[in-house]
């Protein structure tokens, strides 16, 4: 069977787009009618007629969206019809898709199907969107894009069935050069050691909704106390009243933890990095699941990250940048993740298969004198803190709390930063909390500029600037506060490097 020749035509998504689009609607009418109910207000039942009118129009737009939408397959591009009033007419060539990503979350799963995300070259958002089609579907849309795009005339097939029990051609894929995978045990220790406030989070969010539907909590929580509990407080001491306090901290703490570790394994299971022609396919998930690419010849800067804890534990992450197509947000730029949660040795094994990079040891400190400026820059943003301090205590001398802090503060954002120089990339290490190891390949640089503050200019510093075009902060890959006559010769090396550049790197092929 020729692969090239297969095409697709005037197809639509799977029935279970209607049901699905019509679950992901329901609460927007629903929500009104059920605050209203539970709320008994009758002054409120203008809502109810709302969410009733909004109804009328959600099914018949859900159903005209559905018959409405059709897309083809060719061998030159892929076409997409949408619209009911306004007609939309999508035509994207093959040669610029750079991605095809096939998501599924819980819903998909459960109605087995999946979305497919068509990102290209230039485009600052994802320019094709199939949200809703069949599993089967959406690894052949991403087969018959691959093998065009690779130029593929003969592919070795083989007859499975689908979940409907159809017989279906499936082509035999090459063996996956898996370069890095997770296991299980893996993936929880990440989740272990990623400690984000998930449960103070979420639990503010279901206290203000909650809140809506039930406005006299309070009342009911003053019944609750007066039951008993009210004088059973009011018998405690103050160590007792700390030592639950704390209790409740450490209770919520190990809540969140144990959620992040649900979220990390759902998230990252199973997760693994293949190498295939220019490109690193990833996939991961349990109850929602992705499968990504990541085209090298995209890529800007790699990006190495870690926290104190993972640092003591010798973990960290890679992610990797790039530019030229849709990071959904308008950037142009996306950051993906290729490790989430490797030894030290492994990631440095897989960026030198990304591109021939030797990590140093000892990196090139910024100024001493950056410490001076810190210690200003922090005490100007504390003194809001400092007032509230004075205000609580009545005293100018719980200040000085504040001065250790600031110095320590200073010193530790001076000791983690340092940056590394070579032929044909700039290393850039910042942050403390959140250590950032930026690696940025000379011939990816899109600007380099040199500029030094009023305060930095009193004290003989300044900032090596560097801008790839998937930068989305400014100090992403700068040298901040090193010596002028330092970042003169900087700059003038980065650019003569820049100009002169030859050795474009190595990808993986």
């Amino acid at each position: 069977m020729s692969q090239v020749a297969e095409q697709i035509y005037e197809k639509r998504l799977h029935p279970f787009t209607l049901l699905y689009r019509f679950i992901v609607a329901l609460p927007n009418a629903a929500l009104p009618i059920i605050f209203v109910l539970y709320s008994g207000n009758t002054g409120e039942w203008v809502y109810i007629f709302i969410s009733l009118f909004l109804g009328f129009f959600i099914l018949p737009g859900i159903l005209l969206n559905y018959f409405y939408f059709d897309y083809t397959i060719t061998d030159k591009e892929v076409v997409i019809k949408s619209g009911v009033l306004s007609k939309k007419e999508r035509h994207i060539k093959i040669d610029r898709i750079q991605n095809v990503t096939i998501t599924q979350n819980f819903l998909h799963k459960l109605m087995r199907i999946a979305k497919v995300q068509l990102e290209t070259a230039g485009d600052a958002t994802t320019e094709g969107n199939l949200d809703s089609v069949s599993i089967v579907d959406s690894e052949r849309i991403r087969e018959i894009i691959r093998n065009h795009q690779h130029g593929k005339s003969k592919v070795d097939t083989n007859r499975f069935s689908n979940e409907n029990g159809e017989t279906v051609e499936k082509t035999v894929e090459e063996e996956e050069n898996v370069i890095f995978s997770m296991s299980l045990w893996d993936t929880i220790k990440y989740g272990a050691v990623r400690f984000r406030p998930i449960v103070l989070v979420a639990s503010a969010w279901i206290f203000s909704l909650f809140s809506q539907f039930n406005p006299n909590w309070t009342d009911e929580l003053e019944l609750i106390l007066d039951s008993g509990y009210k004088e059973y407080i009011k018998q405690l001491d103050i160590f007792s009243i700390i030592l639950y306090i704390v209790a409740g901290v450490l209770l919520v703490l190990l809540f969140s933890w144990i959620l992040d570790i649900l979220l990390t394994v759902n998230t990252y299971h199973r997760f693994k990095l293949v190498s295939e022609k220019g490109k690193l396919l990833t996939s991961q998930g349990l109850f929602s699941s992705q499968k990504g690419a990541i085209p090298l010849k995209k890529l800007q800067m790699m990006v190495i990250k870690s926290n104190p804890i993972t640092r003591k534990l010798n973990f960290y992450r890679l992610d990797l940048q790039t530019a030229g197509f849709g990071g959904g947000d308008g950037t142009k730029a996306k950051s993906e993740t290729a490790i989430p949660f490797a030894k030290f040795s492994q990631v440095k094994e897989i960026i030198n298969k990304i591109r021939a990079v030797v990590i140093p040891e000892i990196f090139t400190k910024v100024s001493p004198k950056s410490i001076r400026r810190a210690v200003v820059k922090y005490l100007v943003f504390s003194i809001p803190f400092g007032i509230a301090l004075y205000f609580t205590f009545d005293s100018f001398w719980v200040l000085l709390v504040l001065l250790p802090i600031i110095g320590f503060a200073a010193y530790i954002r001076y000791q983690y930063r340092g940056y590394h120089v070579e032929n044909n990339q700039i290393i850039v290490k910042q942050g403390f909390w959140f250590q950032k190891i930026s690696i940025i390949p000379i011939e990816k640089i899109q600007t380099i500029h040199m500029r030094s503050s009023y305060f930095q200019r009193r004290l003989g510093l300044a900032t090596v600037e560097i801008d790839t075009a998937a930068t989305v902060y400014g100090n992403d890959a700068s040298i901040i506060d090193i010596d002028i006559d330092v970042a003169t010769e900087i700059f003038e090396e980065l650019n003569r490097l820049f100009i002169d550049d030859k050795n474009k790197g190595k990808v993986i092929n």
